[in-house]
């Protein structure tokens, strides 16, 4: 694995976080 796929990784990860968040936050209001 090189520096680059470990930083779209991250950014595919970080991403995927605020799509659950903004999930949870609907579900809850």
């Amino acid at each position: 694995m090189t520096e680059q796929d470990l930083r779209e990784l991250k950014g595919f990860g970080s991403k995927a976080l605020d799509e659950v968040r903004d999930k949870m936050a609907e579900l809850e209001f």
